[in-house]
């Protein structure tokens, strides 16, 4: 594939990751408007934002759609945690237990470097230079 082929699929791919990102907006109004989460799940927002939390861990030089993926997943749980009911909020368990998991690798220094090797930096560093 051709670097024009590349850089248009990045481009509609990042296009679609921010629709993606914005879909729930609707039910997000209509929960903070009734100030009530009624049956909806947070699931889906809580695997969301782990998702686009590694792949920014992945990417930790790199500014991508992941940093508005993890913001609107955040904002989303925020809400859920607002106006859901006490069961939820025991649910919703983001600062019990993601973030010591994330705390103790920052502590150990498994940074991506470390975890998938510096000939991966290396490489996309000459290739932004020769650009």
């Amino acid at each position: 594939m051709s670097s024009l082929g590349l850089r248009i699929t990045g481009i509609v791919g990042n296009i679609i990751s921010v629709e993606l990102f914005l879909l729930p907006l609707p039910t997000m109004y209509k929960i903070y408007s009734q100030r009530d989460v009624e049956e909806f799940p947070p699931f889906p927002h809580l695997a969301t934002l782990l998702n686009c939390a590694v792949w920014l861990l992945y990417t930790m030089t790199i500014a991508d759609v992941n940093m508005f993926g993890v913001a609107m997943q955040f904002l989303y749980i925020v809400i859920f945690i607002t106006y859901g009911p006490r069961q939820l909020k025991v649910i919703c368990f983001f600062k019990s237990k993601i973030q010591p998991l994330w705390e103790n690798m920052e502590r150990s220094g498994a940074t991506a470097e470390r975890i998938f090797g510096e000939r991966r930096w290396e490489h996309k560093v000459h290739q932004k230079r020769t650009e």
